[in-house]
Formats: structure tokens, C-alpha cells, sequence
């Protein structure tokens, strides 16, 4: 029973930390999605420090890994201009 008052807190900072890039990364999205790729690209770099500073390893880092690798690759010409 005395752990529980140990981790609470835990969780609740850790679920707070855990919270933070993932609103920067749909931040990111919401740049991307207006043409603000420096913006965009600020914001998923800043998710995905955070994400490997508190070692997440799974989906989420994964997502922002490839919305970064998106962003890198060059922009096609639209063929119609």
C-alpha cells in the first residue's frame, strides 16, 4: 500500500511529460498541413527530442520519425504549372 503515494506522482508526471510531444507533434501536423514546413519541422524535431529523453520506444516515436522523414524529402513540382 505505501508504494501507491510513490506512484502516483510518477504517473502523473510522467503522463504529463508524455503528453507534451505529442501536442507538439500535432502542432507540427497542423504546420505541415498549412505550408509552414520550417514551423512544422521545429515542432516534430522538438516531439521527438522529448520522446527519446523519456525513452519511448513504440508508435508514437515512430509516427514522428516519419512525419519528420516526410518533411525531408524534397516537394514535387505540381506538373500542371
Amino acid at each position: 500500500m505505501g508504494s501507491i503515494k510513490y506512484i502516483t506522482p510518477f504517473i502523473k508526471i510522467s503522463g504529463i511529460r508524455w503528453a507534451r510531444p505529442n501536442q507538439l507533434g500535432n502542432i507540427g501536423l497542423v504546420y505541415r498541413n498549412q505550408g509552414k514546413l520550417e514551423e512544422a519541422m521545429k515542432h516534430l524535431e522538438q516531439a521527438r527530442s522529448i520522446f527519446i529523453e523519456i525513452g519511448a520506444k513504440g508508435e508514437d516515436l515512430q509516427t514522428i520519425e516519419n512525419k519528420i522523414a516526410e518533411l525531408s524529402q524534397p516537394t514535387p513540382k505540381n506538373p500542371k504549372e
